[in-house]
């Protein structure tokens, strides 16, 4: 069946700046957010175009490069929303970022165990960007698979204690005896009492998942 839905366009950016040769550089960045009418549920997409000189009215020009950008990035994230699973494992691996990141959220949707692997490989791998790194241990957790816990692990070695708290509730979601040590670890040995408190509860709240989901 056929479902409703709607797409809002909102401009994030319009800047007019002195171009390096002269004359004016215009920047124009604007989002697309599609949603369903029934449920409210969407996603949002971006285009962002810079252009000096340009026509008569001067912002014409990058508002259609920007909104150009930002439809063929909609129809890049609707092909992959209704790709088949392997399809969308094949795009975590785009060297385009942002079929990668839209790789990452519709993995995440519809808990794709197939993309673990390739979800821990971004996450370990030292190109990947902080930002992207998160949202892949947030995947991860959507996904609730125990493999997906050394990769998560990984990821926290190394880092400032403020990113600990995100990739201590994913590994409450994800659960297993790897996930479980490592919380356990944490509870005893971390230098920060926040830390140690986070995963305390972590561990109490891992421990009603798995009850609750015992035969």
């Amino acid at each position: 069946d056929e479902v409703p839905h709607q797409v809002r366009i909102e401009v994030g950016v319009a800047s007019a700046q002195p171009a390096a040769g002269g004359g004016v550089r215009r920047t124009v960045g604007l989002g697309l957010d599609l949603f369903s009418l029934s449920d409210r549920e969407g996603f949002s997409v971006t285009g962002l175009a810079h252009v000096e000189g340009g026509d008569d009215d001067g912002w014409r020009q990058p508002r259609d490069e920007a909104l150009a950008t930002a439809v063929d990035r909609l129809g890049q994230r609707l092909a992959l929303e209704h790709a088949r699973p392997a399809r969308v494992v094949e795009a975590l691996a785009a060297s385009d970022e942002f079929v990668r990141r839209a790789a990452i959220a519709v993995a995440a949707r519809r808990e794709l165990n197939g993309a673990v692997e390739p979800l821990s490989a971004l996450i370990r791998a030292e190109d990947t960007p902080e930002p992207v790194i998160l949202e892949a241990v947030g995947a991860l957790a959507a996904i609730g698979d125990p493999a997906g816990a050394p990769a998560v692990i990984d990821a926290a070695r190394g880092r400032p204690p403020a990113y600990l708290p995100q990739l201590i509730h994913a590994l409450t979601r994800i659960g297993g005896p790897q996930a479980r040590g490592y919380l356990f670890t944490l509870r005893q040995g971390h230098p920060s009492a926040a830390i140690r408190a986070e995963a305390k509860d972590a561990l109490r709240a891992l421990e009603a998942f798995e009850e609750e989901g015992a035969p």
